[in-house]
């Protein structure tokens, strides 16, 4: 995850950019969330149905788990198509505390295509009521989305300069990886306790570790819209030989990083505020569940970008690069202006601000409660 290298100014210019603007996104789910458990607890919320919850675990396993796709079987005359899923990375909750779960456990999950509904589904052999299997598979989806974040930075080279759009992006996706794949779990103690990150991180491991199955036969799942779109991607290769600005990297890499991510996004982002807040797991998910609407208030909706960058650049509307030096921006082929100098010293200096005001922060911190920071 952490094998880019970024050049100093390159890092302090993105803790500004990137930590700032994903702070505030945070606050604001934070807000949300609280607003909607209060609704919920004053019965202004109501839960939804059982037939509600089967079928937003269907569209969640079709647009968005299809890689566990076993076969498709008929059953009294309709097909019903079977997904596994091997290691399964989760904790549960005991009367101690969290207890992480996933090694050697498998998830299986049948869905009826012909009435489009969820048919049933067990986790160690174990029933498993809707609202438990959505919450299961959506933990799982956050814990396996780093891994997709990893393949992102294969597709990155934040040192190239033949093309400054691309090079700000790539420092933008190395930087925005590292802070989400070590952060978060530090968030989640702070907020769920120090159990449920430790769990997350263990669950984040295994993830990583796993491997991708074969998902050729994936075409039998055709009636599912985002698998036909998914099918695209030779067009996106042959789109990708034709450029000559990237030649180092990885085409798979680029569209896992920019296609698949984004679909990632988009599938979790449908799951709305309301609904998963209203869930009611088993007290065993609890904490499961809470680590759900985290992630779902939090990190998955676009961060805001502060409007300094307009201001900033003025009449220049070229997008800045992220190098400070006005001469290296005119030895690379593209046009500098005033605004692009300005953007760059004052982010890098409001990212050195922002970096130093967080390690005092955790120092102070660190003097009162002597722990690790």
């Amino acid at each position: 995850m952490n094998h880019i290298q970024l050049s100093f100014s390159q890092f302090m210019w993105a803790s500004f950019w990137i930590a700032v603007p994903a702070s505030l996104a945070m606050l604001k789910g934070l807000g949300q969330m609280r607003c909607c458990k209060l609704l919920v607890k004053l019965g202004w919320l109501r839960p939804p149905s059982a037939a509600a919850m089967r079928s937003a675990v269907f569209h969640l396993v079709l647009s968005n788990l299809g890689l566990a796709f076993q076969d498709i079987r008929t059953e009294s005359g309709e097909e019903v198509a079977t997904f596994e899923w091997s290691p399964f990375p989760h904790f549960v909750d005991t009367h101690r505390a969290c207890e992480f779960r996933g090694e050697s456990s498998t998830m299986r999950v049948s869905l009826n295509l012909s009435r489009g509904d969820l048919a049933s589904a067990t986790l160690d052999g174990h029933e498993s009521s809707p609202d438990d299997t959505l919450v299961l598979l959506r933990h799982y989806t956050a814990q396996v989305h780093p891994k997709v974040h990893a393949y992102a930075n294969w597709g990155c080279d934040p040192q190239s300069g033949k093309n400054l759009h691309l090079q700000k992006m790539s420092v933008v996706t190395a930087c925005y990886n590292h802070f989400g794949f070590n952060n978060y779990p530090k968030i989640a103690r702070v907020f769920l306790g120090a159990d449920v990150g430790r769990a997350l991180a263990q669950c984040t491991d295994v993830a990583m570790r796993s491997t991708v199955p074969p998902h050729a036969h994936m075409r039998a799942l055709a009636p599912s819209p985002l698998i036909k779109f998914v099918g695209l991607m030779g067009r996106f290769a042959r789109l990708f030989k034709n450029r000559t600005d990237c030649p180092e990297s990885s085409c798979e890499a680029y569209w896992l990083g920019t296609v698949v991510h984004s679909l990632e996004h988009h599938t979790f982002g449908k799951m709305s505020v309301r609904l998963v807040c209203s869930l009611q797991p088993s007290p065993c998910y609890r904490s499961l569940c809470e680590n759900v609407k985290l992630v779902r208030c939090t990190v998955v909706d676009d961060i805001p970008y502060p409007g300094l960058v307009q201001v900033l650049q003025g009449r220049c509307h070229r997008i800045p690069s992220t190098r400070l030096s006005r001469s290296q921006t005119h030895r690379s082929g593209a046009r500098g202006c005033d605004a692009n100098l300005h953007h760059q010293v004052i982010g890098l200096g409001l990212g050195c601000l922002f970096f130093f005001i967080s390690r005092l922060f955790c120092w102070l911190r660190s003097s009162r409660h002597p722990s690790p920071c």
